[in-house]
């Protein structure tokens, strides 16, 4: 409610993801902001979440975190 208020020029909240327990739409309806979210289809945003999780295991295992950052400084990727 607080933010909504807040923000008098605020016209939409947009919540990714299902549910908008989060969002105060008393408050919302209040000030005329609009709320709407992206439902995911199927298996929602858990494919996605997953593969997330998989690429930063891979990067950490890899060492990526340090060594890209090293590569990058000494202008060793290639002309990056």
């Amino acid at each position: 409610g607080n933010f909504i208020r807040a923000a008098p020029r605020l016209r939409l909240i947009q919540q990714f993801g299902v549910g908008l327990e989060r969002v105060d739409m008393e408050e919302a309806t209040n000030n005329g902001v609009a709320v709407s979210n992206v439902p995911a289809i199927g298996s929602g945003n858990a494919e996605s979440t997953a593969e997330h999780a998989l690429m930063l295991t891979m990067m950490l295992l890899r060492h990526v975190n340090v060594d890209l950052p090293r590569r990058f400084n000494q202008k060793e990727l290639g002309g990056l």
